[in-house]
Order: C-alpha cells, then sequence, then structure tokens
C-alpha cells in the first residue's frame, strides 16, 4: 500500500497516479492514468486538478479516517491481546 497517498489525500492534495498503482490506496483523492497515455493527456488532467483545485472538498474521508493512528493501535492491541 502506498502510504504517501495515504498521508496526500490526508492532507487534501490531489494526486494523479500511474494506473499501475495499487487501487487500494485510493480514499478519494486519487486519480489513475495509464503510462500509455500520452504526456497532453498528463497534462489534461494536471490541469484538471488545478482548476478544480477551490472546489475540492477538504473534509476527511471516512475511508482515512480507518488510518488513525489511535484507531490502529487500539486494533493491534486488541489483535494482540486475543
Amino acid at each position: 500500500l502506498p502510504v504517501v497517498l495515504i498521508e496526500a489525500q490526508a492532507a487534501s492534495v490531489p494526486c494523479l497516479v500511474s494506473s499501475a498503482t495499487t487501487k487500494e490506496s485510493n480514499c478519494g483523492g486519487v486519480i489513475f492514468k495509464s503510462l500509455d497515455d500520452s504526456s497532453y493527456d498528463w497534462a489534461l488532467s494536471i490541469d484538471g486538478i488545478i482548476r478544480n483545485s477551490e472546489n475540492r472538498d477538504r473534509s476527511v474521508n471516512e475511508k482515512l479516517k480507518s488510518f488513525d493512528i489511535r484507531l490502529v493501535a487500539k486494533n493491534l492491541e486488541e489483535f494482540y491481546s486475543e
């Protein structure tokens, strides 16, 4: 799991990544592009991200909450105490 993508989304940073990246890393802020797409297509996607930056929802996605360190620590504690 690309942790940097989780961190970027938690910080409301839009992410444009290769479609070869694991889909589990998408918490709602990732745009996937094929490496076979032209550089122009990639540039259009980047331009779209920049143009829509003011409309981006800055609230924390429910999926991102599952990465909260307090929740993860509690789950690990419960797992190892069984």
